[in-house]
């Protein structure tokens, strides 16, 4: 079994719902949720106007090959009523972001490092993003991304508008 991280984000309807939605969706597609993070509330960034997000980070266990986990990612958004436009889930390419019901990336497979034109892990941003460092941190603050830790990455960027929603440890369980 090779562990895998997936960040999740909701800035539409429901979000603690569509959430735990993806969590089911992923586990009945062949991952097995070993933990998460709490729930963070952060501004939607690249997003003019959007609604705040909801984000998360899971960690689970799968046998399915890197491109399967991505495709059970791409199946849980479409049952969301997702539709990716203008690249794939991991594309390194800035898309035309929008806002959504849900949103899943591939952060870590295993300690494989992978560079296809639609599937890139570790995630090419995460480094950028207060917004998947905050609750990746919780997950595996030791993880090492270009040498540095997580929670060393996370102190480096601006955490202005990012909030930990306290009570939420354990949502993912519902």
């Amino acid at each position: 079994m090779t562990e895998v991280l997936i960040a999740l984000g909701s800035n539409l309807g429901d979000r603690r719902q569509w959430l735990r939605q993806a969590v089911a969706g992923l586990s009945s597609g062949g991952l097995e949720i070993t933990g998460g993070s709490a729930l963070f509330e952060t501004e939607a960034v690249g997003i003019d106007g959007g609604a705040r997000f909801l984000n998360a980070v899971i960690s689970a266990k799968t046998e399915l090959s890197p491109r399967r986990v991505l495709q059970a990612c791409l199946a849980t958004e479409r049952v969301a009523g997702r539709e990716r436009s203008g690249g794939d889930a991991a594309s390194t390419e800035r898309q035309s972001w929008s806002s959504r019901t849900l949103d899943l990336d591939l952060l870590k497979y295993g300690e494989l490092a992978i560079a296809e034109s639609d599937l890139v892990v570790p995630h090419p941003r995460i480094t950028e993003r207060a917004f998947v460092l905050a609750p990746l941190r919780e997950v595996a603050p030791q993880w090492l991304l270009q040498g540095i830790s997580v929670s060393c990455w996370y102190d480096r960027v601006a955490q202005s508008d990012v909030n930990r929603l306290d009570g939420t440890e354990n949502w993912f369980w519902h």
